[in-house]
């Protein structure tokens, strides 16, 4: 899948219409088991209150997971600690296109 990039007069154009939301990009990392499917939308905008946990339980409620099935979100790299609102990530970490991304996976890389 290629990755999607965003102009910033799109991204202006979303942030002013959308204002309290955060704009998000959530792809499935290449090294994920094939159990777990790939999600079928990847751009988001999702309430700026909203904490990682918060998407953690969208993605997998949009995915149809069991609950034996775990996921791991990450944010360059890293996992984000689950208390942490969606603006506070978005402020450390949007990539220079202005999207907040998301990857996830079935394994914890950190083992």
């Amino acid at each position: 899948m290629t990755d999607y990039k965003i102009t910033p007069e799109e991204l202006a154009t979303i942030l002013k219409k959308h204002p309290g939301k955060v704009p998000l990009y959530i792809t499935k990392a290449s090294n994920t088991a094939a159990t777990i499917p790939d999600i079928k939308k990847h751009k988001f905008l999702v309430p700026a209150d909203f904490t990682i946990a918060n998407v953690q339980h969208t993605i997998r409620l949009w995915l149809k997971l069991k609950p034996e099935e775990a996921i791991f979100l990450f944010i360059n790299n890293s996992i984000p600690p689950h208390g942490v609102s969606m603006i506070e990530l978005y402020q450390k970490y949007m990539s220079r296109d202005g999207l907040l991304r998301i990857t996830y996976t079935s394994e914890n890389t950190f083992g």
